[in-house]
């Protein structure tokens, strides 16, 4: 059990979509600093019609780096969410209490 919350833990900080470990290990090997704030900015200013304040050699990345974070998180907060809901709904089902007539 250790071994699989060490790996698990290794895991999670290795992640590169969010302020985790590996997150500075993508911002030292792009040479990006504060690579999660000016994606962001770099698609407000593309919405804006603002003219790009950045290099072309790190436009791609700041464009490819916003949507895949935000696709990574929408995707880990909703797998939470029903992970959360099925223990739930097995607790409503298995506990003997009645289940309400609109669930059944």
């Amino acid at each position: 059990m250790l071994i699989v919350a060490a790996l698990l833990t290794v895991a999670i900080n290795l992640n590169l979509l969010n302020r985790f470990d590996g997150y500075y290990l993508l911002v030292a090997g792009t040479g990006i600093n504060n690579l999660r704030q000016r994606s962001f900015d770099f698609y407000v200013n593309l919405l804006q019609r603002k003219e790009m304040e950045e290099a072309a050699e790190t436009q791609w990345v700041l464009a490819a780096y916003a949507p895949l974070s935000i696709l990574y998180t929408v995707w880990v907060l909703s797998y939470l969410a029903s992970l959360l809901g099925n223990l739930v709904w097995r607790r409503l089902i298995t506990d003997g209490t009645p289940v309400p007539r609109l669930l059944r």
